[in-house]
């Protein structure tokens, strides 16, 4: 069961060039064996500063049972020049967990609680009409308490980020193209370190009797660190603190190709030239290497018990994935719009093959200016390799009806899996909303 109450202002004070968006909400849901009661406040400002300088600020405050969170943001854009441009960025973050009991229904004494400092910084710079180039630095610190029982421990790390870009765009006789290059960093003195590359190139043709060609090549290289803390077994409480938690590493190097061309347009004549259609073939391929670590047991002659230990392996993650998609879309008179969609994709992920086949039909008709129907149908077909065949079908319909300040919203959604069983799910709602 849910309950709600909403409260939405929004207003401008014309003194001081400033727009102003309240938005409060309560809502009790009752869900066994965990209830919640949840306070959310948002207060939002933009305002205007000599020469056309944004200045916008963020207050939001969101509090239940099992948790809270609150931010504070604000954001300073100065004007864009011919050239360059900038924007500046501080927020404040404080959020606290508390996990439920898994044996009771009582909340438990554990706890994390997590404050963050954020200061980021961007720039941008015109070299030419067709040579463009950004920058973004940021700068995180983190501190983070975690209570469990009469324990209590404290991290502090800090968190630097960096964000740089290249573009570069002309035609060339009847083609456009273009090319980007981007480039990302970041280094978490508690969570890890990572780098990627990414480079795209862009073509399109000028537009011919049939449509549009176009084709679209992604490169992309990253090299990831990740750490995190791995809990031991039920024993480490006995032989201490320093027992109980273990730094672990897991290291992924990750290059991967996409290729994807198609060609939009619309149909020849005057009467179907109003609908549009599209068809897209995609390859993708990724390769990773790294290792893992891999938690064993050793057993104990001696006490009965095993001591565990942690390992490295080297792991390795192939996919090929080829997709073909095909779109069409045909507006009728009175706003009255049908779509279309059909999509075939087929790979392997680790030698392991896999073949998704879809299609689906959107409907959009708009009976008059007070109300509007949407019917959407959608037949999903899975194969892979040592898994039972997954069909799914999925129908959904909408219709609403406005009168005055007063409306009304239907929704109707049948969804039917079948796999190596069966799961049949009926849901429908209908909202009221009263404008005061």
């Amino acid at each position: 069961e849910e309950e709600r109450y909403t409260l939405d202002v929004r207003s401008r004070i014309s003194s001081l060039a400033t727009r102003y968006h309240l938005f409060a909400d309560y809502v009790s849901l009752k869900r066994s064996p965990y209830d919640d009661e949840r306070w959310s406040v948002r207060i939002s400002t933009a305002s205007i500063i000599k020469r056309q300088i944004n200045w916008y600020n963020w207050i939001s405050l969101i509090s239940g049972n099992y948790y809270s969170y609150f931010t504070v943001l604000s954001n300073l854009y100065f004007p864009t020049g011919r050239r360059f441009h900038q924007n500046y960025l501080y927020q404040y973050t404080r959020s606290e967990y508390i996990y439920p009991d898994v044996i009771g229904v009582e909340r438990s004494t554990e706890s994390t609680e997590l404050k963050t400092h954020t200061m980021s910084g961007s720039w941008g710079y015109r070299f030419s009409e067709r040579l463009s180039g950004s920058l973004s630095l940021r700068y995180t610190t983190n501190n983070q308490a975690i209570k469990k029982a009469a324990k209590e421990s404290n991290d502090r790390w800090e968190t630097e980020g960096l964000s740089a870009s290249l573009g570069y765009a002309r035609p060339i006789s009847w083609m456009k193209f273009s090319s980007y290059y981007r480039f990302f960093l970041r280094h978490d003195e508690l969570r890890g370190d990572s780098y990627e590359h990414i480079l795209e190139l862009n073509s399109s043709t000028s537009k011919f009797r049939w449509g549009i060609l176009y084709t679209m090549y992604t490169l992309r290289y990253s090299d990831e660190t990740e750490k995190y803390r791995q809990r031991g077994s039920e024993y480490d409480d006995f032989f201490g603190e320093e027992a109980a938690e273990n730094f672990s590493r897991r290291t992924a190097k990750t290059l991967s190709h996409t290729l994807l061309a198609g060609v939009r347009g619309r149909l020849p004549g005057t009467r179907m030239g109003r609908a549009y259609w599209n068809i897209e073939g995609e390859y993708y391929q990724s390769d990773t290497k790294g290792k893992k670590p891999v938690r064993t047991t050793i057993e104990d002659e001696e006490f009965g018990f095993g001591d565990s230990e942690t390992r490295e392996e080297h792991y390795q993650i192939n996919v090929k994935q080829f997709s073909l998609t095909g779109d069409l879309s045909y507006p009728w008179r009175k706003g009255i719009v049908g779509i279309f969609r059909t999509n075939i994709t087929t790979g392997t992920y680790n030698k392991r093959a896999r073949t998704i086949y879809y299609y689906e039909g959107k409907l959009t008709y708009p009976i008059s200016r007070r109300a509007g129907v949407m019917a959407w149908w959608r037949q999903t077909w899975t194969k892979m390799d040592d898994s039972p065949d997954r069909e799914e079908q999925l129908f959904q319909l909408e219709a609403d009806y406005g009168l005055g300040k007063t409306h009304l919203v239907f929704e109707g959604r049948i969804r039917k899996v079948t796999n190596d069983s069966e799961r049949l799910d009926r849901i429908i709602r209908l909202k009221v909303r009263r404008t005061l």
